[in-house]
């Protein structure tokens, strides 16, 4: 079964929003090969599993009041109504430290790609080092030594910090924010 289309995470399987399992939805009750794991803002005690049909169709929003993704850096910065809604409620979020943060550019939200560390960045974004560290230098304010050691310490598998990567669907630039379990000084 050929998975739905998000616009704004076009590839949640490698982002390990969805995974494959034979759970059956808690939304519509079928079993369909994939389940989401990611975040569920909602006000119950559980977490339901949720196919990623019933997150692209609204379905688990409507019968969940769920939400997915943070917006409140979308809300009130000239993207549109309708945008800030889909990756809320229709858009699966990403597996991160702290709370995801959804970015933007060209009026758009920008499409989640990655979740890095220095290795990711070199083996699949070797051209975002440079972003990354015009990132850390310009926008938190790190001194380009301290920048240069921490984008080499970036890791995705030591609970340390790592990128979110995200692309612009119009202009194709990149934007990244650090995601750490721990605050940087």
């Amino acid at each position: 079964m050929e998975l739905p289309v998000f616009r704004y995470h076009p590839d949640p399987i490698a982002s390990g929003s969805i995974i494959e399992s034979d759970e059956r939805c808690h939304c519509c009750g079928v079993q369909r090969g994939f389940i989401y794991r990611a975040s569920v803002y909602w006000e119950g005690r559980w977490t339901p599993a949720l196919c990623p049909w019933c997150i692209a169709d609204g379905a688990a929003h409507k019968k969940y009041d769920a939400s997915f993704n943070d917006t409140s850096n979308l809300e009130g910065n000239g993207i549109a109504a309708n945008i800030v809604d889909e990756v809320a409620h229709r858009t699966p979020s990403f597996p991160s430290w702290q709370q995801e943060r959804w970015l933007a550019c060209c009026a758009d939200a920008a499409a989640f790609l990655d979740r890095a560390g220095y290795a990711e960045i070199q083996a699949r974004h070797p051209k975002f080092e440079g972003p990354i560290m015009k990132y850390f230098v310009d926008d938190l304010g790190l001194d380009r030594e301290v920048a240069g050691r921490l984008l080499r310490e970036l890791r995705v598998d030591l609970g340390g910090p790592t990128v979110c990567i995200f692309e612009c669907l119009h202009c194709k630039s990149q934007k990244a924010y650090i995601d750490s379990l721990y605050p940087l000084e």
